[in-house]
């Protein structure tokens, strides 16, 4: 489990990862996102943090391997929280130059975070992502363990091309 290894060991997985899988699959030119469900899309975590971790060796491997969301799970890979961009901006632009020495990840993740189930429709996850101006959505299942995600890079992709042809018409 991705809980049990370190950051560092986490970090080699998801650096070798980025460079040899693409995050979305290749889709069927007949695909359509309306009977699509999470499931059909999502991409698996490479990467997730733990709470205790401290937030300035997340801000590092976050920047290091170019991500704007990571998972934070429990030993068992529960879903905890979700550590953001944003949460380290915050951070540092309310007093701190640099995430102090004794911050967790705990500490400044948002907590129990929105999610989706794998069954949940493309349409309906489009519609979350839409309506909370979010752009990343861990998929959760029936016991919150984190299944992987689902973000509107990957719907975007996805409908690109209909969009492209409704727009030529």
């Amino acid at each position: 489990m991705m809980g049990a290894k370190s950051l560092e060991q986490q970090f080699e997985v998801a650096h070798e990862a980025q460079h040899h899988a693409p995050r979305l699959w290749v889709v069927d030119a007949q695909w359509e996102p309306s009977c699509g469900t999470v499931r059909s899309l999502m991409a698996l975590e490479q990467f997730t943090l733990s709470s205790e971790t401290t937030a300035r060796k997340a801000a590092i491997a976050m920047n290091q391997l170019d991500l704007d969301h990571v998972p934070v799970v429990s030993d068992n890979g529960t879903l905890i929280g979700l550590l953001t961009y944003t949460c380290l901006v915050r951070l540092i632009r309310f007093g701190m130059t640099d995430p102090g020495p004794d911050s967790l990840v705990k500490d400044v993740m948002v907590q129990q975070p929105v999610t989706v189930g794998p069954d949940t429709t493309l349409s309906d996850a489009l519609n979350v992502l839409r309506q909370n101006n979010f752009h990343y959505l861990p998929v959760v299942d029936t016991d919150g363990k984190l299944l992987g995600s689902v973000c509107s890079r990957d719907l975007l992709r996805v409908v690109s091309h209909r969009l492209e042809e409704s727009l030529e018409s």
